[in-house]
């Protein structure tokens, strides 16, 4: 019985890692809907870009980063009650919390007629629901 529940655990596991999207996945959505499109439209409708760099051979490399989100995590604390005769007291610890940033960044490559040669995730974070915050962003089907 016990086996049978370890092996429905681990593949219920596997299943689940195996579906969870990646920075890779976000790489390939990223070259089909925009490489040999113009550079223009997508900053258009995605926003400019932060940075941009031309290269001697004539194309232009951008840094484009949408805006980072950070969440706060509040600690968790572990209160204990003293006992000592009829006095008491209370020790609390204060354990973990801190925050974190999701943000997606990518490498966009123009030649000089303003045509996306390559397009790739430059930063990729851990998402809002999914592994890859790129994937969230661009991975979306319309």
């Amino acid at each position: 019985m016990k086996h049978k529940f370890f092996k429905a655990v681990l593949f219920g596991s596997l299943l689940t890692i195996a579906s969870c999207n990646s920075t890779e996945q976000a790489n390939t959505i990223l070259a089909q809907k925009y490489q040999g499109s113009q550079v223009d439209a997508f900053f258009l409708q995605y926003g400019p870009p932060v940075r941009s760099f031309r290269t001697k051979a004539g194309d232009t490399i951008y840094i484009w980063a949408e805006e980072p989100k950070n969440y706060f995590i509040p600690p968790t604390a572990n209160t204990t009650l003293n006992n000592y005769g009829t006095t008491s007291y209370a020790t609390t610890n204060f354990y973990g919390g801190g925050s974190y940033n999701v943000q997606c960044q990518l490498k966009v490559i123009a030649d000089r007629r303003g045509v996306i040669k390559q397009i790739v995730a430059h930063k990729d974070t851990v998402g809002d629901w999914d592994l890859s915050r790129c994937h969230e962003v661009f991975g979306k089907t319309k």
